[in-house]
C-alpha cells in the first residue's frame, strides 16, 4: 500500500514535467509496473525493481531538462545575434563569453540547429539588412557599413558581391529603377 501511495505521489509530481514522464505512469505502463512490484517476494527484490523504475525517471527527467536548456540557449543565441548584428566584437568568442561557453560549443551548437556555421548565418543577417537599406535609403555605402558592423566600405562590399553576387552600387541601381522588383 505504500508504494502504490508513493507511485501516487509521484505521478502527481513527475506527471506535470513532461510527457516523457507522465508515460511512464501512464495506464499500462503503471499497471506493469504495479505486476512488476507486486511479483516479487522478498523486500530486496522490491527495492531493485524500485530502484530500476527511479533510475528510468531520473534519467528521462534529466534528458528533458537538457532538452530544454539546450533548446532555450539556442533561442536565447539567436535572439541576441539578430539584435546585436550590428556590433563589429560580434564573434563566437564574443558568444562564448557572453553565454558562458566555449566557442567550440558555440560553433556546434549552430551546426547542430541551423545547418550552418555562426559567420555564416551573421553575414546573412547583414546581407539580408544591407539589401533593404540599400534599397530604401541614400546612405553612402560607408555608413551602411558601419551600421552592419563593418568597419570599412571595402569589406563590406567585397562580403556583398560574394553573397548577392553584384556589388553594393549595382545592386542599388538595379533596385532604384522604376519597376525593379524581385
Amino acid at each position: 500500500m505504500l508504494l502504490h501511495m508513493l507511485i501516487q505521489m509521484l505521478d502527481r509530481e513527475l506527471g506535470q514535467l513532461s510527457d516523457s514522464l507522465r508515460r511512464i505512469f501512464g495506464g499500462p505502463s503503471l499497471q506493469g509496473y504495479y505486476s512488476e512490484i507486486e511479483a516479487q517476494a522478498t523486500l530486496e527484490q522490491v527495492h531493485t525493481v524500485m530502484l530500476k523504475w527511479l533510475v528510468e525517471i531520473y534519467r528521462i527527467y534529466v534528458s528533458v531538462n537538457e532538452s530544454k536548456s539546450y533548446r532555450a540557449m539556442i533561442s536565447e543565441m539567436k535572439v541576441y545575434i539578430e539584435e546585436n548584428f550590428d556590433n563589429p566584437d560580434l564573434s563566437l568568442k564574443h558568444l562564448s563569453d557572453r553565454f558562458q561557453i566555449s566557442g567550440k560549443y558555440a560553433s556546434h551548437l549552430f551546426k547542430e540547429e541551423f545547418d550552418m556555421k555562426f559567420v555564416d548565418f551573421l553575414t546573412q543577417l547583414r546581407m539580408q539588412r544591407a539589401e533593404y537599406l540599400l534599397a530604401t535609403t541614400s546612405d553612402n555605402l560607408q555608413d551602411i557599413a558601419l551600421k552592419l558592423g563593418y568597419t570599412s566600405s571595402i569589406t563590406f562590399g567585397r562580403v556583398f558581391k560574394r553573397v548577392v553576387g553584384v556589388t553594393p552600387g549595382d545592386y542599388r541601381k538595379h533596385r532604384m529603377k522604376p519597376g525593379a522588383e524581385d
